[in-house]
């Protein structure tokens, strides 16, 4: 079987660049000047990130790291509502059949087995 013609043209460009390029990355400054060049390179972004949020707060804008905050926020109220309705439906599979009426007055229910909440999902009011 033949070696594809893109194997074989790049076999020759690392045979004839591969002993420069090793002598030239185990040289300590060149190591030095890349990881200078990288920090300089994050201190630029961070550095024109911030630049940004700050214009986009002056015009009363959110800056994408107010939208991750709110993101999370929002994340973490949803998971407590979970918790809290299977909190809710654990309390009432305890709860015997008889105080059911009970429970939606305590929920805020009119009482009569259908919650305020349900009737306004339905499209009531």
């Amino acid at each position: 079987m033949s070696v594809p013609l893109w194997k074989r043209a790049f076999d020759v460009v690392e045979r004839n660049s591969g002993p420069a390029l090793t002598k030239t990355l185990s040289n300590p400054e060149v190591i030095e000047a890349m990881t200078l060049a990288v920090a300089v390179r994050r201190r630029a972004e961070s550095d024109l990130a911030e630049l940004v949020r700050r214009g986009l707060h002056l015009f009363n804008l959110p800056a994408g790291t107010d939208i991750s905050k709110v993101s999370h926020q929002v994340a973490g109220l949803e998971r407590e509502i979970r918790q809290l309705n299977r909190r809710i439906e654990t309390l009432q599979s305890q709860t015997p059949q008889s105080q059911t009426p009970q429970s939606d007055k305590l929920q805020g229910g009119t009482g009569n087995g259908a919650s305020e909440t349900t009737a306004k999902q339905d499209g009531g009011s």
